[in-house]
C-alpha cells in the first residue's frame, strides 16, 4: 500500500484525480505495492544535512510537528507511513536544483505564518495550484526549499 493510500480511502484522491485526469489511473499508481518484485519495497528515510541540529529541530519537530528523538548529532523524526525523517548534523549546502520535501499540512496559512514570524523564509505564499492542492515554498534553517500543502477545502 503506498503512502498515499490514506488519501484515497479516507478522502479521495481528490487533487491526484485531477492531476491524472482519471480517478482509476490515479488509483492505479497509488495504491498497489511500490515494488512489482524488484529491489526497492519501499521508502524507509529521508536523510536531510542541517549545519544546526537545534535550529533545524524546530523547524521539522517543533513547527510541522514531526514526533522522534534527538540526540548525538542526529534527529529521527516520523513521518507518514514509518517514513523516517533523519536530521543529520554536517556541513550542508543547500540548492534549489536538488531534490525538495514536500509535507501536507492541515492549516497551510498558519504554518507559513508562524514560520515567518519565528524568522523563517517564505519563496512562495500559499496559492492553489492547477494541479488542485493549495501549495506554499519555504526554506527551512539551513535554505532547503520545503512543499507544503493542503488540499483544497
Amino acid at each position: 500500500m503506498s503512502p498515499l493510500s490514506h488519501r484515497s480511502e479516507h478522502k479521495g484522491l481528490g487533487s491526484y484525480d485531477r492531476w491524472f485526469g482519471d480517478p482509476g489511473l490515479a488509483r492505479y499508481y497509488f495504491d498497489r505495492p511500490l515494488s512489482n518484485g524488484g529491489i526497492v519495497t519501499r521508502l524507509q528515510r529521508v536523510v536531510i544535512s542541517v549545519s544546526d541540529l537545534d535550529r533545524a529541530v524546530s523547524f521539522y519537530r517543533d513547527l510541522l510537528g514531526l514526533p522522534g528523538t534527538v540526540g548525538d548529532g542526529k534527529a529521527i523524526l516520523s513521518g507518514a507511513r514509518n517514513v523516517e525523517l533523519l536530521l543529520h548534523e554536517r556541513e550542508t549546502v543547500p540548492s534549489d536544483l536538488s531534490v525538495a520535501l514536500s509535507f501536507g499540512v492541515g492549516e497551510l496559512e498558519t504554518v507559513c505564518s508562524a514560520w515567518l514570524a519565528a524568522g523563517g523564509i517564505v519563496v512562495d505564499a500559499p496559492a492553489d495550484q492547477p494541479w488542485g492542492e493549495r501549495m506554499a515554498v519555504v526554506r527551512d534553517p539551513d535554505g532547503h526549499l520545503v512543499c507544503l500543502t493542503a488540499d483544497h477545502a
